[in-house]
């Protein structure tokens, strides 16, 4: 069913605005970028109108705006009534969402600041003054307790609002058990330990025989992971896609071993969730805000951050121990709908709705 369909059910609760809106946005088809273009779409078919000033460019195109932001955030905020931004804590963040939320504070247009990076917790040990950035936000929205409970620490309130689930491309895995292959579905960046990944299939190999280990996505770790691939004699073994459409992510999730993260930092992983829905069993490392979506061996598998050996004993587990598995995945699948909100649906308009207006 169309957002469009919903719109007269929640139109008692929306006030029109103007709104600028600022965000990275696909490609690639990354985490805070999916969410940046669900938020725009549900605003825009809510009826809102919304400028966008991407911000995910080319490294000189990034630069270039970043350099010259001060000048053209005035031209595109002129006639706004609100900010929103989407971001997390690399670049970007100081490039454009501190001047955004500086700009917000000057002109006193109310800033809302959607906000995913599971490494604030580094950077707000780090940098001091960061904290100070956050509190220029007229209103905070995470997507669960983890990023919460973290900002509690330093005073700074905020609000929890689930990450946004496109489920339409997604199939119910009908039995894991006859997957071939375990899948990554993250950038190929070394926070996201596809290395540990790799090594721990390999220490694996000789129980796992013929199962291989597929990765889509792409990244500046590459070329190391190519050749670390190489080295270990995997290259019939481990396939890097590259870049995937939603439905290629969808068919891989569906015919799948299990979902594979390892991830050194992280906050509420979209594909952890989606696999959730899938009914794909999860080995994730317990990084970040990965133990607030997964129990260990209540409806996933959880493994020390970056211990390859203890990534490799759960992924022979996994395959030695199917019949516990099944009833882990079963219990995934109901905890997605107390994480996330679905894509398209009345509930997920109202929430976005309800943080645009409060």
């Amino acid at each position: 069913m169309s957002i469009l369909n919903n719109i007269n059910i929640i139109s008692d609760i929306i006030n029109y605005m103007r709104i600028l809106l600022v965000t990275s946005l696909p490609p690639p088809r990354a985490g805070m970028s999916l969410q940046g273009q669900y938020i725009l779409n549900i605003l825009r078919d809510l009826g809102h109108k919304v400028r966008v000033f991407k911000i995910n460019h080319r490294y000189i195109v990034k630069a270039l705006l970043a350099i010259f932001y001060f000048l053209i955030l005035p031209l595109y905020a002129l006639f706004t009534d609100k900010v929103l931004i989407v971001s997390t804590v690399y670049g970007s963040f100081y490039f454009f969402t501190i001047p955004t939320l500086i700009y917000s504070k000057i002109t006193g247009k109310p800033s809302i600041l959607f906000f995913k990076g599971g490494k604030v917790t580094v950077t707000l040990k780090k940098i001091p003054f960061s904290k100070y950035a956050f509190k220029l936000a007229d209103r905070i929205f995470v997507p669960g307790r983890f990023l919460h409970d973290v900002f509690i620490k330093y005073d700074i309130e905020t609000h929890i609002l689930p990450d946004i689930i496109d489920t339409s491309y997604l199939k119910t895995n009908s039995d894991f058990t006859k997957g071939k292959y375990f899948l990554i579905t993250r950038s190929l960046e070394k926070i996201y330990g596809i290395d540990i990944a790799i090594k721990a299939f390999h220490k694996a190999k000789p129980v796992l025989k013929d199962i291989k280990l597929i990765i889509t996505g792409d990244g500046p770790e590459r070329k190391k992971i190519k050749y670390l691939i190489e080295r270990l004699k995997l290259n019939n073994y481990v396939i890097l896609k590259g870049e995937c459409s939603a439905s290629e992510i969808g068919n891989l999730l569906s015919n799948a071993l299990a979902l594979v993260n390892a991830s050194f930092y992280d906050n509420f992983p979209n594909s952890i969730l989606e696999a959730f829905y899938a009914k794909v069993p999860v080995i994730s490392s317990d990084a970040g805000g990965i133990p607030y979506i997964i129990k260990h061996r209540r409806n996933g598998l959880l493994t020390r951050t970056g211990d390859i050996n203890d990534m490799s004993e759960k992924m022979v587990f996994l395959v030695k121990n199917t019949e516990p598995i099944k009833n882990l995945i079963e219990q995934a699948h109901q905890d997605f709908y107390d994480l996330a909100l679905i894509y398209s649906n009345k509930k997920t308009n109202i929430e976005i709705s309800k943080s645009l207006n409060s």
